[in-house]
């Protein structure tokens, strides 16, 4: 049984278990710690010839499309425009600067009520709050541009840019859960499978 397992091998089970915590104690340690700043955009449909339903669907269509725009180049170029952005934090290699770009920011649609909510992360609180503004500021002023014909579509922040007062990535309650439970977890499975083959090869 489970408990008979555990109380026979726990001293492999508690080292394992330990091991395991500490190395995602580790590599939590080795990870920079970054704030977030987050707002919400809602997207509104304007057109008039529209019934409900469908300005509900065009808003939905593009708030998903949002979602995505804010990962491309044009989109960084725009923001780099600002003036708002340390243009040390960006490599200049194209490819290693669009990784930096996608990891520093994060986005959550809601498409059924044509909102999308973005995260900026920095280990600069003042530096995650600046890019979050810029974000808001050129998604407020151009980005209906980015959806083609969609000049009805009114992007409104309804939620202003609001900043962690602590680091919240990397998590480190669910880095030190995980790494507790798959240590913990993958000792005793180990232990239980091993104990079912000598049951099976005794009944030979």
């Amino acid at each position: 049984t489970l408990l008979n397992t555990i109380s026979k091998h726990w001293i492999s089970i508690i080292l394992v278990t330990t091991l395991l915590l500490g190395a995602s104690v580790a590599v939590t340690a080795l990870q920079p710690f970054e704030y977030r700043s987050t707002f919400s955009l809602l997207l509104i449909e304007k057109n008039s010839n529209l019934d409900a339903f469908a300005a509900a669907k065009s808003a939905e269509r593009a708030s998903l499309s949002i979602g995505q725009i804010l990962y491309t180049t044009s989109f960084f170029d725009q923001v780099k425009e600002t003036g708002l952005l340390d243009p040390t934090l960006f490599p200049d290699d194209e490819q290693e600067r669009r990784r930096a770009w996608e990891r520093q920011i994060e986005t959550r649609v809601f498409p059924d009520v044509g909102m999308v909510k973005i995260s900026a992360y920095d280990a600069n609180q003042e530096r995650a709050n600046t890019l979050s503004y810029a974000l808001a500021t050129v998604l407020a002023k151009n980005g209906a541009d980015y959806l083609g014909g969609g000049r009805n579509i009114v992007l409104k922040v309804v939620d202003a840019p609001l900043t962690s007062k602590t680091p919240v990535r990397p998590n480190v309650p669910m880095n030190l859960a995980l790494g507790f439970l798959v240590g913990f977890g993958g000792s005793v499975a180990f232990h239980l499978v091993q104990e079912s083959q000598r049951e099976r090869q005794g009944r030979r």
